[in-house]
């Protein structure tokens, strides 16, 4: 798992290539929830497609 600080990173571009026609802002908190939906963990590319 990736970290900076207490703030999970993703670990491959299939994570967030769902976000990439979002503002950045918009990334960010899509972010935030995948990884809270995903147990406070590095989620799985799955989720990020739902949003």
């Amino acid at each position: 798992m990736t970290t900076n600080g207490s703030q999970i990173l993703p670990t491959n571009e299939r994570q967030v290539r769902p976000m990439t026609k979002l503002e950045p802002q918009e990334q960010q908190e899509v972010w935030v929830k995948a990884v809270e939906q995903a147990g406070d963990k590095v989620p799985p590319a799955r989720i990020g497609k739902q949003f």
